[in-house]
């Protein structure tokens, strides 16, 4: 691997050249000549410091690792021509050796430096800029009583008494279970089929879930169950335990109790054989035939002729049993 040589370095001084007449080659170690640089073959390869009159390589000089001679001689447009001076190249240092003794002096054990470094920043990162003094390291009162103190791992954490803080951000989920909430669990709107049939375990609700009173008209909502709250089959004899049938059967009457009923002739008979004397209510049908049931004909009012009696506004025959008025002599169908 090439080593590169600092430009100031490798400078002869030549007060009475220009930096266009001269140029420098490598010879190797082997005396291999390498090829001639100057102004003329590469525009500002050299330069000179007018102060001083020494000449240097503008972007410093390429030599191999193993050392060698820098010549420089004056150049006759771009072609070297006399020698002027040598500068013997040292061999590189071997980096192996030097990446070896860098290691020992930081006490890094691992050939890759970056590797080794990059764990010490990850363990420094939060350190003073300045170098960190014993006072720099917080004590236990210092940071139990920060402004902030957020669990970052609740693994095995456990709060023995009891607790009045609220977790103002959102619980990710449970994996495990909750091992019992004796006080009330408030909630806010529950997000869509977060209760469905595969949710609730079976017998997780029965009546003894409830206290007695628990559900009332008053715990239930004006409209929150309504025929579109139901869905179709949703009552089906799966849905209706054997026991509440019974129930609701124990209430209603039974066969024999409406075979027991009397029937229409019964109820008619007894209505026409119920004593009139019992009917003593003002405007009812049983007070007026009460009332009238006694009347005959020596009732009517006295002075009534036989035209006021005919010409009376009503004059319905009220009853026509065994009236026969062709069995009746001698009456002219047209008295008039």
């Amino acid at each position: 691997m090439p080593q590169t040589l600092p430009a100031a370095l490798v400078a002869p001084t030549q007060v009475s050249l220009s930096a266009d007449a001269v140029g420098y080659l490598i010879r190797t170690i082997a005396g291999v000549e390498g090829s001639f640089v100057s102004n003329t073959g590469t525009a500002g390869a050299i330069s000179k410091v007018a102060s001083t009159g020494y000449f240097y390589a503008t972007t410093g000089i390429t030599a191999p690792d193993d050392g060698g001679v820098l010549e420089w001689y004056i150049s006759n447009a771009g072609v070297k021509s006399t020698f002027l001076s040598a500068v013997a190249i040292e061999p590189a240092p071997n980096q192996a050796d030097q990446a070896a003794g860098i290691r020992a002096a930081l006490g890094l054990a691992s050939a890759n430096v970056d590797t080794q470094l990059s764990a010490i920043n990850s363990k420094t990162t939060n350190l003073p800029a300045a170098p960190a003094a014993v006072s720099d390291i917080p004590t236990t009162t210092q940071i139990w009583t920060h402004a902030t103190r957020a669990l970052t791992d609740k693994d095995s954490f456990n709060l023995a008494s009891s607790q009045t803080f609220s977790t103002t951000g959102s619980v990710g989920s449970v994996t495990g279970s909750v091992g019992s909430v004796t006080g009330a669990v408030t909630v806010g709107t529950l997000n869509n089929n977060v209760i469905t049939a595969g949710s609730i375990a079976s017998g997780a609700i029965t009546n003894a879930k409830f206290a007695a009173g628990a559900i009332d008209a008053a715990a239930i909502a004006t409209d929150a169950i309504t025929a579109a709250k139901i869905a179709t089959d949703a009552f089906d004899a799966d849905a209706i335990a054997a026991s509440a049938v019974t129930e609701i059967q124990a209430g209603l009457a039974t066969q024999a109790s409406v075979d027991a009923l009397p029937n229409a002739p019964a109820i008619a008979d007894a209505v026409w054989d119920e004593a009139l004397s019992g009917h003593t209510i003002a405007g009812s049908t049983g007070k007026k035939l009460a009332d009238t049931s006694t009347l005959t004909v020596g009732d009517i009012p006295a002075g009534l002729s036989a035209q006021q009696v005919w010409e009376y506004t009503t004059r319905a025959l009220t009853g026509t049993q065994a009236t026969n008025l062709a069995a009746i002599p001698n009456i002219p169908t047209n008295p008039c």
